[in-house]
């Protein structure tokens, strides 16, 4: 395959990514600035999912999830929470897990968060056919290596990134490309 453009034929939309998502699975989000969000816009548009557990760090934009009227449809739990979550957690709709950053890879990995799907944002294949994680890498690796699906957005604006970010184009199970801004963080005033 010739990963300078053959790789783009086989997109399909958000709503066909997330067709693969069953009920009561358990799903990894990647976060911050890497936030799947047409992903979880889709899925949510899904009147047919139940019982799914959603885990992640901070997600940046909004996380509809989260709100309640899919309460019974979605669960959140968060380990680490940020502004957009706070809400849910306090009124019980999701939970916070307090968890050592490094310590999340190995409960993927051990099985003691044992995950079905990935939902990751990638940067696009080099010629090799390799993605990268792109600017959220945190925990991120060790779901792709132990959830059993992952589910993707490449999108063309996620810089490439060195170190233990790659992620091969064959590991993906489905993909849609977007080409929008990476999610951005307001300063906050001092």
């Amino acid at each position: 395959m010739n990963f300078n453009s053959e790789w783009r034929q086989r997109a399909v939309s958000p709503a066909d990514v997330v067709a693969h998502i069953h009920s009561g699975d358990r799903l990894f989000v990647h976060g911050a600035a890497a936030t799947p969000s047409e992903l979880l816009e889709a899925m949510c548009d899904r009147a047919d999912l139940t019982g799914v557990q959603l885990y992640h760090l901070h997600l940046a934009g909004a996380c509809r999830f989260a709100q309640p009227e899919y309460a019974g449809r979605f669960f959140s739990n968060s380990l680490f929470t940020g502004p957009s979550l706070r809400t849910a957690v306090a009124d019980g709709r999701a939970d916070f897990i307090p968890t050592f950053l490094s310590d999340i890879p190995e409960l993927f990995r051990l099985g003691r968060m044992p995950l079905n799907v990935d939902l990751v944002s990638l940067s696009p294949p080099d010629r090799h056919g390799n993605c990268t994680l792109g600017t959220s890498v945190d925990a991120a690796m060790g779901a792709v290596e132990s959830a059993g699906m992952v589910l993707a957005i490449i999108n063309t604006r996620m810089p490439r990134t060195h170190g233990n970010t790659v992620v091969p184009f064959a590991r993906i199970h489905a993909f849609t490309i977007v080409d929008r801004p990476i999610h951005e963080s307001e300063p906050a005033e001092i």
